[in-house]
Protein backbone atom coordinates (compact mmCIF):
# COMPACT_ATOMS: atom_id res chain seq x y z
CA UNK A 1 0.00 0.00 0.00
CA UNK A 2 1.39 3.40 -0.57
CA UNK A 3 0.92 7.05 0.89
CA UNK A 4 -0.96 7.75 -2.60
CA UNK A 5 -3.37 4.92 -2.20
CA UNK A 6 -3.89 6.61 1.39
CA UNK A 7 -4.24 9.98 0.32
CA UNK A 8 -7.06 8.92 -2.24
CA UNK A 9 -9.11 6.87 -0.05
CA UNK A 10 -8.84 9.73 3.46
CA UNK A 11 -9.95 12.59 0.68
CA UNK A 12 -12.70 10.30 -0.91
CA UNK A 13 -14.02 9.76 3.02
CA UNK A 14 -14.01 13.25 3.88
CA UNK A 15 -15.33 14.71 0.62
CA UNK A 16 -18.17 12.09 0.48
CA UNK A 17 -17.80 12.23 -3.02
CA UNK A 18 -15.25 10.41 -5.54
CA UNK A 19 -16.31 13.24 -8.19
CA UNK A 20 -15.17 15.95 -5.47
CA UNK A 21 -12.52 13.86 -4.23
CA UNK A 22 -11.04 13.91 -7.83
CA UNK A 23 -11.59 17.08 -8.36
CA UNK A 24 -9.64 17.96 -5.35
CA UNK A 25 -6.88 15.99 -6.00
CA UNK A 26 -6.56 16.84 -9.75
CA UNK A 27 -7.00 12.99 -10.94
CA UNK A 28 -10.02 11.12 -12.43
CA UNK A 29 -12.76 9.74 -10.61
CA UNK A 30 -11.83 6.29 -12.19
CA UNK A 31 -8.27 6.25 -11.27
CA UNK A 32 -9.36 7.22 -7.48
CA UNK A 33 -11.87 4.26 -7.69
CA UNK A 34 -9.38 2.17 -8.94
CA UNK A 35 -6.52 2.73 -6.56
CA UNK A 36 -9.28 2.49 -3.49
CA UNK A 37 -10.28 -1.00 -5.22
CA UNK A 38 -6.87 -1.97 -4.91
CA UNK A 39 -6.29 -1.19 -1.51
CA UNK A 40 -9.15 -3.30 -0.55
CA UNK A 41 -7.88 -6.35 -2.18
CA UNK A 42 -4.69 -6.20 -0.41
CA UNK A 43 -6.40 -5.97 2.79
CA UNK A 44 -9.05 -8.10 2.04
CA UNK A 45 -11.86 -6.39 3.12
CA UNK A 46 -14.16 -3.62 2.16
CA UNK A 47 -13.82 0.12 3.28
CA UNK A 48 -17.00 1.89 1.00
CA UNK A 49 -20.29 0.44 1.45
CA UNK A 50 -21.31 0.86 -2.18
CA UNK A 51 -24.93 0.12 -1.49
CA UNK A 52 -25.53 3.87 -0.73
CA UNK A 53 -24.86 5.64 -4.45
CA UNK A 54 -25.48 9.38 -3.50
CA UNK A 55 -23.01 9.69 -1.20
CA UNK A 56 -19.79 7.68 0.10
CA UNK A 57 -20.47 5.20 3.42
CA UNK A 58 -17.71 4.26 5.31
CA UNK A 59 -18.08 0.36 6.24
CA UNK A 60 -16.75 -0.01 10.05
CA UNK A 61 -13.15 -1.35 9.18
CA UNK A 62 -13.29 2.12 6.64
CA UNK A 63 -14.29 4.17 9.68
CA UNK A 64 -11.20 2.36 11.57
CA UNK A 65 -8.56 2.92 8.54
CA UNK A 66 -10.08 6.40 8.01
CA UNK A 67 -9.01 7.90 11.71
CA UNK A 68 -5.84 6.37 11.83
CA UNK A 69 -4.45 7.64 7.98
CA UNK A 70 -6.14 11.06 8.30
CA UNK A 71 -3.19 11.51 11.43
CA UNK A 72 -0.77 9.47 9.51
CA UNK A 73 -1.29 11.69 6.70
CA UNK A 74 -1.12 14.87 8.37
CA UNK A 75 1.88 14.18 10.61
CA UNK A 76 4.19 12.55 7.61
CA UNK A 77 2.79 16.10 5.69
CA UNK A 78 4.30 18.18 9.06
CA UNK A 79 7.73 15.85 9.37
CA UNK A 80 8.02 16.17 5.43
CA UNK A 81 7.85 20.17 5.85
CA UNK A 82 10.17 20.04 8.91
CA UNK A 83 12.73 18.56 7.42
CA UNK A 84 12.85 20.43 4.06
CA UNK A 85 13.09 23.37 6.52
CA UNK A 86 16.15 21.89 8.34
CA UNK A 87 17.69 21.05 4.86
CA UNK A 88 16.98 24.27 4.13
CA UNK A 89 15.21 23.63 0.42
CA UNK A 90 12.08 25.26 1.54
CA UNK A 91 10.85 28.41 3.52
CA UNK A 92 9.33 27.87 6.63
CA UNK A 93 5.13 29.25 6.47
CA UNK A 94 3.22 30.99 9.25
CA UNK A 95 -0.16 31.38 7.88
CA UNK A 96 -2.51 33.99 10.35
CA UNK A 97 -5.98 34.82 10.48
CA UNK A 98 -6.79 38.72 11.37
CA UNK A 99 -10.83 39.28 12.54
CA UNK A 100 -10.81 41.87 9.28
CA UNK A 101 -12.52 44.91 11.60
CA UNK A 102 -10.09 48.09 11.10
CA UNK A 103 -8.53 48.94 14.51
CA UNK A 104 -7.84 45.31 14.87
CA UNK A 105 -5.94 45.14 11.63
CA UNK A 106 -4.19 48.16 13.23
CA UNK A 107 -3.55 46.64 16.03
CA UNK A 108 -2.13 43.18 14.93
CA UNK A 109 -0.13 44.06 11.96
CA UNK A 110 2.29 45.86 13.74
CA UNK A 111 3.09 42.95 15.68
CA UNK A 112 3.04 40.88 12.62
CA UNK A 113 5.67 42.99 10.37
CA UNK A 114 7.90 43.24 13.73
CA UNK A 115 8.16 39.20 13.22
CA UNK A 116 8.67 39.55 9.61
CA UNK A 117 11.25 41.42 10.48
CA UNK A 118 13.50 39.55 13.11
CA UNK A 119 12.47 35.65 10.61
CA UNK A 120 13.32 37.41 7.40
CA UNK A 121 13.79 33.74 6.27
CA UNK A 122 9.96 32.83 6.67
CA UNK A 123 7.16 33.42 4.71
CA UNK A 124 4.50 34.80 6.77
CA UNK A 125 0.87 34.96 4.59
CA UNK A 126 -2.25 37.46 6.51
CA UNK A 127 -6.18 36.11 5.93
CA UNK A 128 -8.23 38.81 6.80
CA UNK A 129 -12.29 38.28 7.54
CA UNK A 130 -15.32 37.27 9.95
CA UNK A 131 -14.19 35.42 13.03
CA UNK A 132 -16.86 32.51 11.68
CA UNK A 133 -14.51 32.06 8.44
CA UNK A 134 -11.11 32.27 10.25
CA UNK A 135 -11.69 29.94 13.76
CA UNK A 136 -13.21 27.52 10.46
CA UNK A 137 -9.88 28.28 8.75
CA UNK A 138 -7.73 27.73 12.12
CA UNK A 139 -9.88 24.19 12.80
CA UNK A 140 -9.22 23.08 9.21
CA UNK A 141 -5.55 24.06 9.43
CA UNK A 142 -5.41 26.51 6.52
CA UNK A 143 -4.11 28.87 8.90
CA UNK A 144 -1.82 28.47 12.11
CA UNK A 145 -2.58 31.46 14.11
CA UNK A 146 -5.34 33.24 14.81
CA UNK A 147 -6.51 37.13 16.03
CA UNK A 148 -9.95 37.65 17.09
CA UNK A 149 -12.73 37.94 19.97
CA UNK A 150 -13.27 34.38 20.23
CA UNK A 151 -13.73 33.36 23.88
CA UNK A 152 -16.02 30.57 23.09
CA UNK A 153 -12.84 28.73 21.70
CA UNK A 154 -11.05 29.19 24.93
CA UNK A 155 -11.20 24.56 25.12
CA UNK A 156 -8.99 21.85 25.00
CA UNK A 157 -8.65 21.91 21.37
CA UNK A 158 -7.44 25.47 21.23
CA UNK A 159 -4.81 27.16 22.95
CA UNK A 160 -4.97 31.39 23.53
CA UNK A 161 -3.81 33.98 25.23
CA UNK A 162 -5.28 37.69 25.60
CA UNK A 163 -3.64 39.83 23.78
CA UNK A 164 -5.63 43.86 24.05
CA UNK A 165 -8.35 43.63 27.00
CA UNK A 166 -10.95 46.72 26.58
CA UNK A 167 -14.28 47.37 28.41
CA UNK A 168 -17.54 48.21 25.67
CA UNK A 169 -18.27 52.12 25.32
CA UNK A 170 -21.46 53.33 24.12
CA UNK A 171 -20.67 55.17 20.41
CA UNK A 172 -22.29 57.46 18.58
CA UNK A 173 -21.74 59.82 15.86
CA UNK A 174 -21.14 63.53 16.21
CA UNK A 175 -24.43 64.04 14.72
CA UNK A 176 -26.53 62.41 16.82
CA UNK A 177 -28.70 64.05 19.76
CA UNK A 178 -26.95 62.47 22.22
CA UNK A 179 -23.69 64.08 21.03
CA UNK A 180 -24.01 67.37 22.92
CA UNK A 181 -24.44 65.33 26.38
CA UNK A 182 -21.35 65.38 29.09
CA UNK A 183 -22.64 61.65 29.90
CA UNK A 184 -25.37 59.06 28.46
CA UNK A 185 -27.59 57.86 30.96
CA UNK A 186 -29.12 54.31 31.61
CA UNK A 187 -32.11 56.05 30.23
CA UNK A 188 -30.98 57.28 27.56
CA UNK A 189 -29.49 54.29 26.61
CA UNK A 190 -32.87 52.06 26.57
CA UNK A 191 -34.68 54.55 24.82
CA UNK A 192 -32.51 54.03 21.30
CA UNK A 193 -32.01 52.11 18.84
CA UNK A 194 -28.74 49.64 19.31
CA UNK A 195 -27.00 48.10 16.86
CA UNK A 196 -25.03 45.11 17.33
CA UNK A 197 -22.98 42.75 15.25
CA UNK A 198 -24.54 39.44 14.42
CA UNK A 199 -23.08 36.34 15.96
CA UNK A 200 -21.62 34.96 12.67
CA UNK A 201 -18.99 38.01 11.97
CA UNK A 202 -18.21 38.07 15.59
CA UNK A 203 -19.53 35.65 18.13
CA UNK A 204 -18.25 37.52 21.16
CA UNK A 205 -18.47 41.17 20.08
CA UNK A 206 -22.62 39.97 19.80
CA UNK A 207 -22.73 37.38 22.51
CA UNK A 208 -21.15 39.78 25.10
CA UNK A 209 -22.85 43.52 24.23
CA UNK A 210 -26.32 41.55 24.08
CA UNK A 211 -26.63 39.75 27.50
CA UNK A 212 -24.79 42.92 28.58
CA UNK A 213 -28.42 44.73 27.22
CA UNK A 214 -30.49 41.97 28.61
CA UNK A 215 -29.43 42.63 32.10
CA UNK A 216 -29.98 46.25 31.82
CA UNK A 217 -33.51 45.69 30.52
CA UNK A 218 -33.00 46.97 27.12
CA UNK A 219 -36.40 45.65 25.10
CA UNK A 220 -35.14 43.04 22.19
CA UNK A 221 -37.04 45.33 20.01
CA UNK A 222 -34.60 48.02 20.51
CA UNK A 223 -32.00 45.87 19.44
CA UNK A 224 -30.91 44.74 15.31
CA UNK A 225 -27.74 43.04 14.42
CA UNK A 226 -25.84 44.11 11.58
CA UNK A 227 -24.09 41.68 9.49
CA UNK A 228 -20.15 43.57 9.49
CA UNK A 229 -18.30 46.53 10.78
CA UNK A 230 -18.62 47.79 7.59
CA UNK A 231 -22.42 48.10 8.22
CA UNK A 232 -22.02 48.65 12.26
CA UNK A 233 -20.03 51.97 11.41
CA UNK A 234 -22.11 53.29 8.32
CA UNK A 235 -25.36 53.25 10.57
CA UNK A 236 -23.37 55.42 13.34
CA UNK A 237 -22.32 57.51 10.77
CA UNK A 238 -25.48 57.99 9.66
CA UNK A 239 -26.59 58.94 13.03
CA UNK A 240 -29.63 55.87 13.22
CA UNK A 241 -28.32 54.48 16.36
CA UNK A 242 -25.77 53.71 18.82
CA UNK A 243 -23.81 50.57 19.75
CA UNK A 244 -21.85 49.36 22.57
CA UNK A 245 -18.16 48.10 21.75
CA UNK A 246 -14.60 48.28 22.66
CA UNK A 247 -12.51 50.97 20.94
CA UNK A 248 -10.54 48.19 19.24
CA UNK A 249 -13.80 47.29 17.44
CA UNK A 250 -14.57 50.80 15.39
CA UNK A 251 -12.49 52.31 12.66
CA UNK A 252 -13.48 56.12 13.81
CA UNK A 253 -12.75 57.84 10.66
CA UNK A 254 -12.25 61.58 10.79
CA UNK A 255 -13.13 61.58 14.36
CA UNK A 256 -16.85 61.36 13.90
CA UNK A 257 -17.99 58.35 15.94
CA UNK A 258 -17.54 59.59 19.95
CA UNK A 259 -17.35 57.70 22.46
CA UNK A 260 -18.70 57.68 26.29
CA UNK A 261 -17.91 55.15 29.17
CA UNK A 262 -20.81 53.56 30.88
CA UNK A 263 -19.87 51.54 34.19
CA UNK A 264 -21.42 47.74 33.17
CA UNK A 265 -22.77 45.45 35.26
CA UNK A 266 -20.16 42.96 36.24
CA UNK A 267 -18.08 43.40 33.57
CA UNK A 268 -20.46 41.81 30.87
CA UNK A 269 -19.42 43.82 28.55
CA UNK A 270 -15.93 43.35 28.45
CA UNK A 271 -14.30 41.85 25.56
CA UNK A 272 -10.47 40.65 24.78
CA UNK A 273 -8.82 40.00 22.18
CA UNK A 274 -6.66 37.29 21.50
CA UNK A 275 -3.94 34.99 19.92
CA UNK A 276 -5.65 31.67 19.10
CA UNK A 277 -3.62 28.29 17.58
CA UNK A 278 -4.48 24.58 17.86
CA UNK A 279 -1.03 22.94 16.82
CA UNK A 280 1.29 23.15 19.70
CA UNK A 281 4.21 23.25 17.11
CA UNK A 282 2.40 27.04 16.62
CA UNK A 283 2.98 28.31 20.06
CA UNK A 284 6.80 29.75 19.99
CA UNK A 285 5.99 31.37 16.59
CA UNK A 286 2.61 32.84 18.34
CA UNK A 287 4.80 34.41 21.19
CA UNK A 288 7.61 35.52 19.04
CA UNK A 289 4.72 37.70 17.19
CA UNK A 290 2.86 38.77 19.89
CA UNK A 291 6.30 39.74 21.64
CA UNK A 292 7.14 42.03 18.97
CA UNK A 293 5.33 45.57 19.71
Amino acid sequence: MTILQMEYFVEVAKQGSFSRAAEKLFVSQQGISKQIRAIESELGMSLIDRRNKRRVQLTKEGELLFCCWEKILKEYREALTEAGIQAGIIRKKIRIGIFEAGPVIDYVMPLINGYRFHHPDYDTECVFDSEEVIMQKLEEESIDIAFAFCEKYRNYSYHCIPIYYDRANIALSRQHPLASKECISLDDLLRENIYILAPSYSYDASFNIRHFLQQLGCSEERITEVKDVNNLEMALNMAQGITIAPRILLRNTNREILFFPFESIENSDAISLLAIWKKESCQKDTMDIIGQI
